[in-house]
């Protein structure tokens, strides 16, 4: 998808001009319908779909859906020796691709070339117009600065600022100290990387950096040329960075999960806590009621039962007691009789 840079865009219409709309018009040949991604060079993508191509502007609409991250999530300064011929065009498009944010281009000891203020005036807006072609390509969210060259003393003394500063050295040996130092780049950070020219560093140029802080590292066995210097180290620090950005994003994933169902397990414990409780007592009294009822019917009953059983033999009792009575009263008159 075609990328274009719109400073201050803002949803919900876009207005697109300058050589933009040639582009799109007579080059592309895009039409109405088409989508697009437009970035404010700042901090906001947009998808858009283009609804109307005039002679001299492009009315784009936003899209709702999000555009994904593309930036990288600390800030890579590249300090670039000042090289020969046109080898700075080649550095500034590779550096915007691999994330860079800022290149500076540094005068140093061995740098054979010189920019004097009239050879900036143009070689300044052609570095830039150069980066931003490359942040279009990349997919770049920002379009990043060529600055004015500098001194190697205003380079350190900015540098020193930084968090962290990377320097790749041919005298530095061993890689497990480039690990190292890879290890120790964060999110969030502002990183600098300093290549050297076509003639590398002097050696108290590198014991400068030492002293303002910076890693000396190595970038292997073989020499590199400056072009393909800056190139690596910049690649080997976007790797790093977005392993550590996929790292702490799985990482509170996880706790997020977590979190999830520690709240749902809570949570069902409360629920069933509740219930089981009024179950349980409810039960009870249920039970307890019929038992009640039962007690207290089975009490009644049996009052009654033993009352009515009582009566009954008593009346039987009587009789018995009545009859033997009578039966001996009238065995005495016989025998009275017939004496």
């Amino acid at each position: 998808m075609y990328h274009f840079f719109v400073p201050d865009a803002d949803g919900p219409v876009i207005s697109i001009r300058g050589g933009d709309v040639n582009h799109i018009r007579n080059v592309l040949r895009m039409k109405a319908g088409d989508r697009i991604v437009v970035s404010n060079g700042s901090d906001r993508d947009f998808y858009c779909v283009i609804r109307e191509i005039r002679r001299d502007e492009v009315i784009a609409e936003v899209c709702p859906e999000e555009v994904e991250e593309s930036e990288l999530p600390a800030n890579l300064i590249l300090y670039q020796g000042l090289p020969k011929g046109t080898k700075m065009e080649l550095i500034v498009q590779k550096a915007v691709e691999l994330g860079a944010v800022r290149i500076v281009p540094v005068a140093m000891r061995r740098s054979v070339t010189r920019l004097d203020e009239k050879k900036q005036k143009t070689k300044i807006p052609r570095w830039n117009s150069i980066a931003e072609s490359a942040a279009r390509q990349s997919g770049r969210r920002i379009i990043p600065e060529v600055t004015r060259a500098m001194s190697w003393q205003e380079a350190v003394q900015e540098a020193s600022r930084l968090d962290r500063i990377l320097v790749p050295y041919e005298n530095a040996r061993g890689m497990s100290g480039t690990l190292q130092a890879l290890r120790e780049l964060k999110t969030g950070q502002d990183i600098g990387i300093f290549i050297g020219p076509e003639g590398g560093f002097e050696p108290s140029e590198i014991q400068v950096l030492k002293d303002a802080g910076a890693a000396v590292i190595s970038l292997g066995n073989r020499i590199l040329r400056t072009e393909t210097a800056g190139m690596t180290a910049l690649s080997l620090c976007m790797a790093r960075l977005e392993c550590e950005a996929e790292e702490g994003a799985a990482s509170a994933d996880d706790i997020g999960m977590k979190r999830v169902f520690a709240s749902n397990r809570d949570g069902g414990k409360k629920a069933l806590t509740p219930t089981g409780d009024g179950e349980k007592n409810a039960s009870a009294s249920a039970d307890d009621s019929d038992t009640q009822r039962v007690f207290a019917s089975n009490g009644d009953g049996g009052k009654k039962a033993m009352e009515s059983t009582g009566d009954s033999d008593t009346k039987r009792n009587f009789a018995a007691a009545e009859e033997g009575s009578a039966e001996k009263d009238s065995a005495a008159t016989e025998r009275e009789q017939t004496s």
